[in-house]
């Protein structure tokens, strides 16, 4: 059975939540003024349904009246044609797009990508990964080549290359000694 035009465009068109999908006996939701997602254990009730959309949202569309409302069928079946949602592939994509956004990394003499020294505090240094953009730390004392921390969300990076932006310009990376 299809859902009508009018139920399926306040549930993909609406200003509160976007269904993702369903995940065994889950439905989940991804809240728009927040951008969090929302999983609903079990089939949804009335109350879960006001987590993610005003009552008054939902009553001036669908019965919220008696068990398995009209309100609580619409949503089920608007979760159920978006289909599975896997969890495990849309972290790998988001990863993968922000990997893609990474510029290239500068090389270091070794031929490892550098790993530019950002800040030093409490024996550790910050550095700016080549590979994700995000900010890893390290134990300070020595320089050199290092397992990027986010080897295990991309097993083809290779190892990088602690190094110190020279003071004299802000292009030229000094190769600090191992």
């Amino acid at each position: 059975m299809s859902m009508p035009e009018t139920e399926r465009d306040a549930l993909d068109q609406n200003e509160y939540f976007e269904t993702l999908g369903y995940s065994g006996d889950d439905f989940l939701v991804r809240l728009k003024s927040s951008g969090s997602t929302v999983r609903f254990i079990g089939r949804p009730n009335n109350w879960m349904l006001s987590l993610i959309a005003p009552m008054s949202w939902w009553s001036s569309r669908w019965s919220l009246r008696g068990r398995g409302t009209t309100a609580q069928r619409a949503f089920v079946r608007a979760c159920s044609r978006r289909g599975p949602y896997a969890e495990e592939a849309i972290a790998s994509r988001i990863a993968d797009e922000k990997r893609a956004a990474q510029p290239a990394p500068v090389l270091t003499q070794s031929g490892l990508p550098a790993a530019v020294i950002v800040a030093e505090t409490g024996g550790y240094f910050h550095v700016q990964c080549p590979h994700c953009g995000d900010v890893h730390r390290h134990g300070a004392g020595l320089l050199g080549r290092r397992v990027p921390h986010c080897w295990g969300l991309y097993r083809d990076v290779s190892d990088y290359e602690l190094v110190r932006r020279s003071a004299s310009s802000v292009d030229h990376i000094e190769l600090a000694a191992a």
